[in-house]
């Protein structure tokens, strides 16, 4: 059985007066990750550590990396990576020989349709989209924005999968797409994901390409195109510490805790997580002990992720204008919300199908909650 091991030495912590350091290591087969945050909280220190955790950075820059025979993108809420995958294949058309523009229509496609229209150079597209599978997305912007030609031009192939929802199908989709078209198995392979889950799908990747990773056919590395990082705002609030990007441009703060923290137990290899001894979604994933300390006193913190539901539910969130809906249900606050979802995991009470409106952070939009 493929494992994706990982170690981590006990974080080391210096505190003099004003300054605290707390430094880790995490290790993934050759690569090792450097984690290191000065003169901030420990609540932050313990989110950048997740999140370089999840983005699984194997592949520090897109730009200047190896070329491979396979490059797949997932398609997310943060365009900042397309761009700049976009931008090195015109600049280096000669980076990978395949090409995988990947994502259907899944909970969080709204959520591209929102940050297409309000991007200061992809906004144009936006009536073009709608309704439109992830990968499309991804394809418009090529197409409209950068030079195919250019990035064609020395024989690479440009496929578009345009039905999986979730990461394990992005993974086997991708593959019956390469099968379907003819293409042998490629031997190196660079996965583009949001980086809040790029771990889990380089995972995925190597489940659906179990054998072929087995014996050294495969090779497949994260490339989240950045790691996204915390620092302390004004009036201990958090605020983004990404060069290059807006902040307008990345995840409202509270989605972004809500995904780091919800998707620790996802990796974990137990009965409810996805790997061999759960749902089978991914390989053995070895969480560090520094990584599940930081996401308790993260997860403590932050009350836990906000949406939480038994197995026996799905739960579906959909961003919806509050212009556009005239006639809603009753409002419900988060935190009764979260309530709900603890009691009906606990069974305490039975939750039938039900769709609530409620406020997300942001203030200006609100999402559909159905639980059915």
């Amino acid at each position: 059985m493929r494992s994706r091991k990982a170690e981590a030495a006990a974080p080391v912590l210096f505190r003099e007066s004003h300054l605290i350091i707390i430094s880790s290591f995490v290790h993934w087969r050759e690569e090792t990750i450097h984690v290191q945050a000065t003169s901030m909280s420990s609540e932050t220190s313990d989110v950048n550590l997740l999140a370089t955790f999840l983005a699984h950075p194997q592949v520090s820059s897109i730009s200047a990396a190896e070329p491979v025979d396979c490059i797949v993108i997932c398609a997310s809420a943060v365009l900042h990576q397309a761009t700049v995958l976009f931008r090195a294949l015109e600049s280096r058309p000669d980076l990978t020989r395949t090409l995988v523009l990947c994502g259907g229509i899944g909970h969080s496609t709204s959520l591209i349709y929102d940050a297409v229209s309000k991007h200061p150079v992809y906004h144009e597209l936006a009536s073009d989209i709608e309704g439109k599978p992830e990968a499309r997305v991804l394809e418009a912007i090529l197409k409209r924005h950068f030079d195919v030609n250019k990035i064609t031009s020395q024989g690479c192939q440009i496929l578009v999968e345009d039905q999986s929802t979730n990461c394990g199908a992005n993974a086997s989709r991708t593959k019956e797409l390469l099968v379907k078209e003819g293409l042998m198995v490629p031997k190196t392979m660079v996965v583009v994901q949001d980086p809040t889950m790029a771990l889990r799908t380089v995972a995925a990747f190597e489940k659906v390409y179990e054998n072929e990773v087995s014996v050294g056919r495969l090779v497949v590395k994260s490339a989240p195109i950045f790691v996204p990082s915390m620092k302390d705002g004004n009036g201990g609030k958090a605020a983004w510490d990404v060069d290059d990007i807006e902040a307008n441009e990345l995840w409202d703060v509270g989605r972004f805790y809500d995904l780091i923290v919800g998707e620790i137990p996802r990796l974990r290899d137990d009965i409810n997580g996805y790997g061999p001894k759960g749902r089978g979604f991914i390989v053995h994933v070895d969480v560090p002990a520094a990584i599940e300390e930081a996401w308790s006193r993260l997860r403590e913190k932050t009350g836990g992720s906000r949406w939480q539901c038994s197995e026996k539910y799905s739960l579906r969130l959909r961003r919806w204008s509050w212009a556009r809906r005239q006639s809603k249900p009753g409002v419900i606050s988060l935190q009764q919300i979260s309530i709900g979802w603890n009691e009906m995991a606990d069974n305490s009470i039975t939750w039938r199908k039900k769709t609530k409106i409620c406020p997300i952070s942001d203030g200006r939009a609100y999402s559909q909650v159905t639980c059915s």
